[in-house]
């Protein structure tokens, strides 16, 4: 799969380098940092995004391109004469993943979307991290990057690199959202349907004029469409790319706190620090029994209470 004729999960490198990316590398990289999305790949057999980029014919994309229709129920593209079938069904064979799940699953996710649940998996239990609604419409249309725990970046990366392209990690939208979700649980996922969709949307998207090169040259292929002295062949250099290494904080170790949450920790903390200071001049620096600590303990959740009202 490739964008703006390179691949979209390399960047670019200068050719007579060690360029090299092999399956074997990427696939460890998943098992040694989180095995559970590895298992999770061989389930849904989406292998095909360890293996390496192929042929990217520009001018074959283009033309496939700007001969889509816009009907959304359109089955097939007329490239230079020849009906393109572009269904689910097709995609899952040339790239080898399952066509037995429901195509229908990740609407249903979108339509009714299981909030705490989501919240729950992709964050932590504890977190309460809220949905960003839409100004105007006022549904729900993002959710925040920075309190998706370890796995759940991971998982987009691997989405926003391969199933359903994007750059930008801020906000992530409702359709990713449902998906990593849909990836971190058992839900069975039709990658056929994830990628006609996606490139629906490619097609409209002047930074995505060339995604999915490689898929859509397999595409034609496959359909007999010919060559001609015109078609150019973007020169592939792939860099060698660790898709464990996500962007942000580590929330592994708990979730990410705002700056007014942080602000309340400290004065809990210190409130404490406080009282047993001043239990340690009173008892002259001597060993406190349990109850003056537990006197301390008191107070401390006085003043807790106290700032979780005012505040």
């Amino acid at each position: 799969m490739a964008r703006r004729g390179e691949d979209i999960m390399s960047g670019t490198h200068r050719p007579g380098n060690e360029v090299a990316t092999s399956s074997q590398r990427k696939s460890g990289q998943l098992g040694a940092g989180v095995p559970q999305i590895l298992r999770r790949i061989h389930e849904l057999h989406m292998e095909f995004i360890f293996t390496e980029s192929g042929d990217c014919n520009l001018h074959m994309v283009r033309k496939f391109y700007a001969n889509w229709a816009s009907d959304a129920k359109s089955h097939f593209v007329t490239v230079r004469g020849v009906n393109v079938t572009i269904t689910p069904a097709v995609l899952n064979d040339i790239v080898g993943t399952s066509a037995d799940a429901d195509p229908l699953v990740l609407i249903g996710l979108n339509i009714r979307l299981p909030y705490r649940a989501i919240r729950h998996t992709l964050c932590c239990p504890q977190s309460m991290v809220q949905w960003t609604k839409n100004s105007g419409k006022r549904y729900h249309q993002s959710l925040p990057y920075a309190y998706m725990i370890r796995e759940a970046r991971v998982w987009l990366k691997i989405v926003m690199h391969y199933l359903i392209l994007e750059l930008h990690y801020t906000d992530i939208t409702r359709d990713r959202v449902c998906l990593v979700y849909a990836l971190m649980t058992a839900t069975k996922v039709n990658i056929g349907v994830v990628l006609k969709s996606s490139m629906r949307k490619a097609r409209v998207h002047k930074g995505h004029m060339y995604a999915f090169g490689g898929l859509i040259t397999s595409l034609c292929r496959v359909a007999g469409v010919p060559k001609e002295n015109v078609d150019y062949m973007a020169p592939l250099f792939p860099a060698p790319v660790n898709i464990t290494r996500t962007k942000g904080v580590d929330t592994e170790f708990g979730p990410t706190l705002t700056i007014a949450e942080r602000h309340r920790r400290v004065e809990l903390i210190m409130a404490r620090m406080y009282d047993l200071e001043m239990l340690h001049h009173q008892n002259g620096c001597l060993a406190s029994t349990d109850m003056e600590l537990g006197d301390v303990r008191v107070k401390s959740h006085l003043w807790s209470v106290y700032i979780i009202e005012h505040c």
